[in-house]
């Protein structure tokens, strides 16, 4: 059943992707072990999991957020070719246990150690566990580093662009490696061989990144103008960023870099301009007068993983607190009893409270959910 539905994928979807993205591999020899091995990678686009899949001989067990076993053919689809469901950043010895079960079966295990997909094509925090997971399984690792995958379809996009993607394999350590590790050495190593800065690779590549629609949605990442400091104030337009405050404007080329349109060029990459708004962001939470609010849509997950729609109203964030205002609901969520933090289909935050999954769903043109996670982030520093 697993080789059908793994030459099935192959011979459609996967050469699809392969096909619009110029997909290629680098030293896929690294994946001829035999038995059950680890695969690492960095987390750049959606497709990162059916990317890796086509270079891969037999089908990837992949540790997946739970929330997508919740849909109904999809969950199937998952089921069936040994996925394996996690809550995100919430501790779940069920993961550990379904992993080894697999790894007895022999499986192939996926995992994106990050947790999520990064914004700015730059490898993000990984987590500490994966460490403490290798020395558990004591079964090969290979790395396996995306480039040119964050270019090709931005996680703020509206649509991908076609350009050219590597997907590069490295095993990085053996099992008889593993047993003279401490957990330490384990994660220094997973950040070495996974760390990528995507735009220090185009500017050693200069590749065009071809599409339609270029900037399109690129105020769901940058919310804050560089030249007048308003937040919520910039808007895309095709190839165009402009902020509607000051009328401040980029254009954001086939490169994946801005030219000036209006004024000087302040950044010259949304890696840039991402890291300088996280500043901004840090001294305005230190203002006692800073508010921000914004219409949402609230969702709370009941006991049977399904989450209910509980009404339409608003979240406000003062003082370093989230406050909820709800038609039948009024609550003021504490960031130390909040946990889980992540961006969901760009215009959702959710995160859990009390062990509870909440996904808030922003209703407005110009408010998205990535400030919201970075209020959390920084508090939490």
């Amino acid at each position: 059943m697993l080789r059908l539905l793994l030459r099935l994928f192959k011979l459609t979807y996967g050469r699809y992707i392969i096909k619009k993205y110029h997909v290629i591999s680098k030293n896929q020899e690294a994946l001829n072990i035999e038995g059950s091995y680890l695969i690492l990678s960095n987390h750049v686009n959606n497709h990162d999991p059916f990317f890796i899949q086509m270079f891969v001989p037999r089908v990837i067990s992949y540790v997946t957020a739970h929330t997508w076993f919740s849909k109904k053919y999809l969950g199937w689809m998952l089921s069936k070719i040994g996925a394996i469901p996690k809550k995100k950043f919430v501790k779940d010895l069920d993961v550990i246990r379904n992993i080894i079960t697999s790894v007895e079966q022999e499986c192939i295990i996926g995992i994106f150690p990050e947790g999520r997909r990064n914004w700015d094509g730059q490898t993000n925090h990984i987590i500490y566990s994966t460490a403490k997971l290798i020395r558990i399984l004591r079964i090969p690792v290979i790395a396996c580093t995306i480039k040119g995958g964050m270019l090709s379809y931005p996680r703020w996009a509206k649509k991908g662009r076609t350009g050219q993607i590597e997907c590069e394999f490295k095993q990085i350590l053996s099992s008889d490696t593993i047993k003279n590790m401490t957990t330490k050495e384990l994660y220094e190593i997973i950040i070495q061989q996974l760390a990528h800065d995507e735009y220090e690779w185009q500017k050693e590549n200069k590749i065009k990144f071809i599409g339609d629609q270029l900037a399109e949605k690129l105020e769901t990442y940058l919310f804050c103008c560089p030249k007048c400091k308003s937040m919520n104030t910039l808007v895309s337009n095709n190839q165009s960023f402009t902020c509607k405050h000051c009328d401040y404007k980029v254009i954001y080329n086939d490169y994946g870099y801005f030219e000036p349109k209006t004024d000087n060029l302040y950044f010259e990459t949304t890696k840039d301009w991402g890291k300088w708004q996280i500043e901004v962001l840090r001294k305005k939470i230190e203002d006692p007068n800073f508010m921000i609010k914004g219409d949402i849509t609230l969702y709370v997950e009941d006991e049977t993983h399904t989450l209910i729609n509980k009404g339409n109203g608003y979240l406000s964030f003062k003082k370093g607190q989230f406050h909820l205002v709800m038609p039948h609901l009024k609550m003021t969520l504490i960031p130390k009893r909040m946990s889980g933090s992540n961006i969901h289909g760009n215009n959702k935050w959710q995160f859990y409270y009390d062990k509870t999954l909440y996904r808030v769903v922003f209703n407005e043109e110009s408010m998205y959910g990535y400030q919201w996670y970075l209020l959390k982030k920084i508090l939490d520093e």
